[in-house]
């Protein structure tokens, strides 16, 4: 699609306007009651100024940006002067407020179908993927100095490619996995499960429950030695960086998918020869 469509003026939107706007929402990110009453006081007191900031229209008359403003202006029950973009493509959503408030998370409760817990899930764990399939340096995970650093674009890009493997993963996730005292994060464990699943689902399946939820765990062993070590490093009885952690993740993935039993715990810790890619 090119510009031709896409036009901004000033225009003044009154409480009426604003719910009309509001109810051509199209799943915008969650609303922020604290952002709405902060826009609203300065609503009330005359302190809101014309910017340049705009409200946001979709070339087929939703609304994809501007909530917040439009909400306040409804509490606030003032009419307000604001700049109005009208004609935008869908396609713009992931590029809006890149580095400053709209994070991959929101982007994805937009354009996803999921809800915002779900979405900040679904983040997490495809930046990592991202670099993990791009990157020899995935282990630092998405520090800056990463040159394969990814933004909202590629997060949305990735989750609608892999859209149907990735919800398969985070709901069967969902339903067995812990909601408390997780020995991983919840974006981690889909990050782990997803890479795994595509080698060998099955095997992959039951490496979740014994590591992730301790169902079925043996009383030693590979997989015994990296819950505790986990579990361990979770309470911080053991100083272990998310790097090392995820790497000892990945050497005993390997281990116990050749067959190889480590005999002893102190054994699971990853050595420089270790590969770090699931095999």
């Amino acid at each position: 699609m090119t510009d031709q469509y896409v036009r901004g003026e000033v225009e003044t939107i009154t409480p009426e306007l604003a719910a009309d706007l509001l109810s051509r929402n199209m799943k915008n990110r969650p609303i922020s009651q604290q952002r709405v009453r902060k826009y609203m006081a300065a609503m009330v007191a005359g302190k809101w100024l014309l910017n340049g900031e705009a409200i946001k229209i979709s070339l087929d008359g939703r609304l994809i940006d501007g909530q917040h403003r439009l909400k306040a202006i409804i509490q606030a029950n003032r009419t307000i002067k604001m700049m109005v973009v009208r004609g935008l493509s869908n396609d713009v959503i992931p590029t809006l407020d890149t580095g400053k408030i709209r994070t991959a998370g929101d982007v994805l409760a937009i354009t996803g179908g999921v809800s915002s817990t779900e979405a900040r899930v679904l983040a997490g764990a495809v930046r990592t993927l991202i670099l993990y399939e791009k990157s020899e340096n995935w282990l630092a995970g998405s520090g800056g100095s990463n040159q394969y650093l990814n933004d909202n674009s590629d997060v949305d890009a990735y989750v609608k490619t892999h859209s149907q493997e990735l919800n398969e993963n985070l709901h069967w996730l969902l339903d067995n996995m812990p909601k408390q005292n997780a020995v991983l994060t919840s974006s981690d464990r889909l990050f782990f499960y997803t890479i795994f699943a595509r080698l060998d689902q099955n095997f992959a399946k039951d490496f979740a429950l014994q590591i992730f939820k301790g169902v079925g765990l043996p009383e030693t062993g590979t997989a015994y030695f990296l819950r505790e070590y986990l579990t361990r490093a979770k309470s911080k009885l053991i100083s272990a960086s998310t790097g090392r952690q995820r790497h000892t993740i990945i050497k005993c993935w390997n281990s116990m998918r050749a067959g190889r039993d480590i005999k002893h715990s102190g054994n699971i810790a990853p050595r420089q020869e270790d590969g770090i890619h699931a095999k």
